[in-house]
């Protein structure tokens, strides 16, 4: 995802709904082929499976969920690494259609009483960050998911954990048409987010 980030800042790109990882941005990481098919193995395995979704946030009968999505089909793509949605391909030079490529996608999804009201492109919302001037705030969300997937969260890394409440603390009238209940602390948004609860107590 924060390649693809990269990406669309580059290419001053709006995307809506772009994938988070092709095998191009696979091999960019450092994949060799075999690791690439047995990476889309896995994530078709367990997305077939529903094995594989996050509850990021819970409160009530409210929760935001990220959720992966598999897709075989075609993308712009312009070199080395950038993979746009079509309404961006419709806007920029340079590009050109690939096609039998794996995609995966990430959302975050809302649901109220487990039913679906939105469901949003993960890289765009992190694009929508860097666009308010929250380059602090993507910086602390990519720190804080190489800590927790990596589990090596420590103390100091709630420092990161701070900084997203502050922003939520500054988006608090927009979010409440959203999530309904935001955060007033550290220790609070602590206890709405399931994979920081963990985190935490691994410290």
């Amino acid at each position: 995802m924060f390649v693809q980030l990269d990406n669309c800042i580059m290419l001053k790109a709006v995307c809506r709904d772009p994938p988070a990882v092709t095998s191009a941005i696979l091999r960019s990481l450092g994949l060799n082929n075999y690791d690439i098919r047995s990476f889309w193995y896995t994530a078709k395995r367990k997305v077939r499976d529903k094995s594989y979704t996050l509850t990021v946030f819970r409160h009530r009968d409210v929760s935001f969920k990220v959720e992966l999505e598999v897709r075989t089909g075609s993308s712009c793509f312009t070199p080395p690494t950038s993979f746009i949605d079509r309404f961006d391909c419709q806007e920029l030079q340079s590009t050109k259609l690939i096609t039998n490529l794996n995609m995966l996608y990430v959302y975050v999804k809302g649901y109220i009483d487990d039913e679906l009201f939105i469901k949003v492109n993960g890289v765009y919302l992190l694009r929508k960050l860097v666009d308010l001037g929250e380059g602090n705030t993507v910086h602390s969300i990519r720190i804080i998911t190489k800590k927790l997937l990596s589990k090596s969260f420590k103390f100091n890394d709630l420092v990161h954990v701070n900084n997203l409440v502050n922003t939520m603390l500054r988006f608090n009238q927009e979010l409440r048409e959203l999530i309904i209940y935001v955060p007033k602390s550290s220790a609070d948004f602590l206890r709405l987010i399931p994979l920081l609860i963990s985190g935490v107590q691994n410290v």
